[in-house]
């Protein structure tokens, strides 16, 4: 009689462990499933859970006072239609200019008159000046030379509104470098 014919032996996967097979007798113990973490992840009982809750607290807070910044912001920006005032310079005139040369230097004497005009082109905001410090000063080639301050006295301006301000500069016995007297003596 004929024998059936064996059937090959499969191989085994690698890292097939047999369930049979006992691991005691070498000494071998498997790794535990549970990673191991160091110790930062640890829970710690009692006090991390309200410091969770605090930290928590605090960040939708804050984020809810943000976005209230905004939507308040954009409210006014679409409310008001803000827009910078325009201010222009009309006309500079010079009433008075005399340099005088002397053994201890070269001394300017000057008055000026400046006119600005300040548009205000909001529809439903209006403006509050106060007290402002005014300077006029010329610059040639490179050199500036003051020409006098003044204070101006604060103002309003109401809405869509134009205000014209007339502003003096006076300027006495200021000492400046020789070759700038001799450029405004000349007018150049």
């Amino acid at each position: 009689m004929v024998e059936p014919p064996l059937k090959p032996v499969l191989q085994k996967p690698p890292g097939y462990r047999d369930p049979n097979f006992q691991t005691a007798q070498f000494g071998f113990k498997p790794p535990s499933r549970k990673p191991i973490l160091p110790p930062f992840f640890h829970q710690r009982k009692g006090k991390s859970r309200f410091c969770r809750v605090c930290c928590c607290s605090f960040c939708v807070f804050l984020s809810v006072l943000i976005l209230l910044l905004l939507v308040g912001s954009m409210l006014f920006y679409f409310l008001f239609d803000p827009k910078f005032p325009n201010f222009h310079v009309h006309s500079i005139r010079v009433s008075r200019s005399n340099v005088t040369k002397k053994p201890d230097g070269t001394y300017l004497d000057a008055l000026m008159t400046t006119r600005l005009e300040v548009k205000n082109l909001t529809v439903k905001m209006t403006y509050y000046y106060g007290d402002a410090k005014f300077d006029v000063s010329v610059e040639e080639g490179g050199d500036e030379t003051p020409a006098g301050t003044t204070v101006v006295t604060g103002f309003t301006m109401g809405k869509q509104s134009t205000t014209s301000l007339k502003v003096e500069t006076k300027v006495s016995n200021m000492l400046v470098a020789d070759d700038v007297g001799n450029r405004i003596w000349t007018g150049h």
